[in-house]
């Protein structure tokens, strides 16, 4: 028997949205996705109407990990039985024997019961959706990828015990006010070895950065309530203004998902100055590590603020003079993006 199981897993650039890390982790451990990149993480949207509670911005189309499945690469698998009624042992088995079948195994927690993470660090239930990719049979310990109490993505190491306890413990359906409770979820997910990935199309990707340019949506769920592209950064970083001058809770998921999305795009313009040998490749890219440092920046600094330490005054100042930025950042971000585009309809 062997001591210990993994199922590749690669940490993604994209990590805004469990979903979507999940599958972007599972596929990225199994294929070369940097088409699949290209062509489906380039564009953003942002909400045009107002909201006291948040200001998202996320990469569109928003593919979960269901999406994955229907684009072929990914099967998905359920349990047999019943894992509500279930005992520790069947679950504890059922995780394991998947694993030893090269599947992941994706499952409703609470997050409480797993060290490593904020819920457990602050002792309140939190559900969340995590993924297991690897067990050790002589540590009786499983690697468990979610958020970390450090707010990044990343592998935690629970006991076998702790994981189970996550799974089960999910609050009493009864109270209809108990806001952690859910149903016991479990999934499969294995990868599809009768997938092809689609091949490099150059007209396809350069559809998808005139519509980022063209602040258009994409053909993937649009509608009229949504800024898109570069409109959509433009219009989620003079909200983030308006919110920080007003003293409210930044939204971090957006300021993360720009921030990703910057990461992403980084990598798109190296994939494509390698696939095409385009001749202005080393000065786009040059360009673009400016922009993409901007919104690092931008993410630490929205961070620091929101954690409102002892000179969160110093961090609001420094937030502030790294947005009256922004403006020359964005005109840079259009420049390159349509040099990009213009690029790609030469070759």
């Amino acid at each position: 028997m062997n001591h210990s199981i993994s199922v590749p897993f690669r940490i993604p650039k994209y990590s805004t949205y469990l979903d979507t890390a999940y599958a972007m982790g599972m596929i990225a451990g199994n294929f070369d996705i940097r088409n699949e990149l290209c062509v489906s993480y380039v564009n953003l949207a942002a909400p045009s109407a107002l909201s006291e509670q948040s200001m998202p911005l996320y990469v569109i189309p928003w593919n979960d990990l269901h999406r994955f499945v229907e684009l072929g690469y990914l099967l998905k698998e359920q349990p047999s039985f019943n894992i509500a009624t279930a005992d520790n042992e069947l679950i504890l088995k059922c995780i394991t024997d998947a694993l030893e079948s090269n599947c992941y195994v994706y499952a409703n927690v609470n997050e409480e019961h797993l060290p490593g993470t904020g819920a457990h660090a602050r002792e309140i239930p939190s559900t969340h959706p995590c993924l297991i990719n690897a067990c050790d049979f002589l540590q009786q310990k499983f690697t468990v990828y979610t958020y970390r109490k450090d707010g990044l993505f990343g592998p935690t190491y629970p006991s076998f015990s702790e994981v189970v306890m996550a799974i089960k413990d999910r609050g009493d359906p009864k109270k209809n006010r108990d806001i952690y409770y859910r149903e016991p979820l479990i999934f499969f997910f294995k990868k599809n070895p009768c997938f092809k990935a689609v091949p490099f199309n150059k007209e396809t990707i350069k559809t998808v950065f005139c519509e980022y340019v063209d602040s258009l949506p994409s053909s993937y769920r649009p509608t009229e309530t949504m800024s898109y592209g570069h409109s959509a950064v433009a219009y989620f970083l003079e909200r983030t203004l308006n919110w920080v001058q007003s003293g409210h809770s930044i939204d971090l998921r957006g300021t993360r998902a720009l921030m990703e999305h910057r990461n992403i795009m980084t990598g798109n313009i190296e994939f494509l100055i390698e696939k095409m040998r385009l001749p202005c490749g080393l000065a786009i890219k040059d360009g673009y590590r400016e922009v993409t440092t901007w919104a690092q920046k931008f993410h630490l600094l929205c961070f620091a603020v929101d954690m409102r330490e002892e000179n969160h005054e110093r961090n609001i100042y420094l937030l502030l003079e790294h947005l009256s930025h922004a403006n020359e950042i964005q005109r840079k971000d259009l420049e390159i993006m349509r040099i990009l585009s213009k690029a790609l309809g030469m070759f």
